[in-house]
């Protein structure tokens, strides 16, 4: 059951099912409810993390004291949060529920491997053909609905990729070719700050291979990074997107103008209520009187800006360090049992989450992955 779901999350931001995040929560609150059920049955001994459960009492907090009144909608988002979080993370732990929640994780990587493929395969014959590729918002999309989304989800599968191709045996030609596909096809998507999370993902990977001995593995991993780079780039229809993206930042005032004014809004907004902040999920460019008015009049993007930003101001220093103490128990247990995967993993999202703002919201693409590594990371 758990592979399934995780297959079918991905399956739900396809151009061709387009499924809003409602329909996410509404498959995971479904699973936990099977499970922590077939735990009961089972007379499972659950184990609860307190410091997940601190920063959860920390979310409900900034909503209490929120003024004006919060709305209906950021308890609902809430109500999702704390579901995602019960079928994803390690806030309760069983067996069942463990075992589940490996198969969603492995659903999960399988779907951004097949998505990462379809949509390279779109590239190649836009490329073959002579003819534009569908881009948008800068970035190639391929066969998903979202700009930019294809980036971190072919990341992933180039951490995979990599990972297994350092580990592997006799499959390691496999790993390698999925390896540069996927590399090419998050740098054709368009974000900066994935391919600098999958960078520094693979400096990781690459410097952990050294150390294990798998030299030549590691000196044919980077030859084949380098090269795959420069054929991105020199792909004609990727490089004048991505010359045209850094023009329009540039001509706005900086590299990153498009994030910018969303972290001077959120800074703002923690400064408004530092303690308990102003509320989870209460945050969106149209409702909140610290963005650029003219971003708002220019119908910009709901996007907060920064996962980490919003969690300071939606939360405030309660909540933000209720959730580093959550944190850094879980990667003090990874230090001392290591696994190198999930920590990659980990290492992509927080970076990704520096300009992505969606991983506290449980309908967010990258949400499922985040707390699925937590997990492993936590339990394994």
């Amino acid at each position: 059951m758990g592979a399934l779901i995780g297959f079918l999350t991905m399956a739900r931001v396809l151009d061709a099912v387009d499924l809003g995040g409602f329909a996410q929560s509404l498959m995971m609150a479904l699973a936990t409810t099977i499970a922590v059920t077939a735990s009961l049955l089972r007379d499972e001994r659950f184990r609860i993390n307190y410091w997940l459960l601190a920063f959860l009492g920390a979310c409900a907090l900034s909503l209490i004291v929120m003024r004006p009144v919060p709305l209906g909608a950021c308890w609902m988002r809430f109500a999702g949060f704390v579901v995602g979080l019960a079928a994803l993370s390690p806030l309760a732990v069983t067996p069942l529920l463990i075992e589940f929640r490996r198969g969603a994780w492995s659903g999960l990587l399988l779907a951004c491997v097949l998505i990462t493929l379809a949509s390279f395969a779109i590239l190649i014959y836009a490329v073959a053909t002579s003819s534009t590729a569908e881009f948008h918002y800068f970035g190639f999309r391929g066969v998903m609905k979202l700009g930019m989304a294809l980036s971190p989800v072919a990341a992933l599968s180039a951490i995979l990729s990599l990972y297994k191709m350092l580990t592997a045996g006799n499959r390691a030609v496999v790993w390698t070719i999925l390896c540069a596909i996927s590399v090419i096809t998050a740098v054709a998507a368009g974000s900066r700050i994935a391919v600098a999370g999958l960078a520094c993902a693979a400096v990781y990977l690459i410097i952990l291979g050294w150390r294990k001995g798998s030299r030549n593995r590691v000196v044919l991993a980077l030859s084949i990074i380098v090269a795959v780079c420069l054929v991105s780039i020199s792909v004609p229809a990727v490089r004048e997107s991505v010359s045209m993206k850094n023009a329009l930042s540039v001509e706005a005032g900086s590299p990153f103008s498009s994030r910018i004014d969303r972290w001077t809004g959120r800074l703002a907004e923690f400064e408004s209520a530092p303690l308990t902040g102003i509320g989870f999920s209460a945050q969106t460019v149209f409702n909140s009187e610290f963005d650029n008015p003219e971003s708002v009049l220019a119908g910009s993007s709901t996007e907060p800006g920064s996962s980490w930003l919003s969690l300071l101001a939606q939360t405030g220093l309660i909540g933000t360090i209720t959730f580093i103490a959550f944190l850094g128990t879980v990667l003090k247990r990874s230090v001392r049992h290591p696994h190198l995967f999930p920590f990659a993993v980990l290492m992509f999202l927080l970076i990704n989450g520096i300009c992505e703002g969606w991983l506290l919201f449980s309908g967010g693409l990258m949400f499922p992955f985040f707390w699925l590594s937590l997990n492993n990371l936590a339990t394994d």
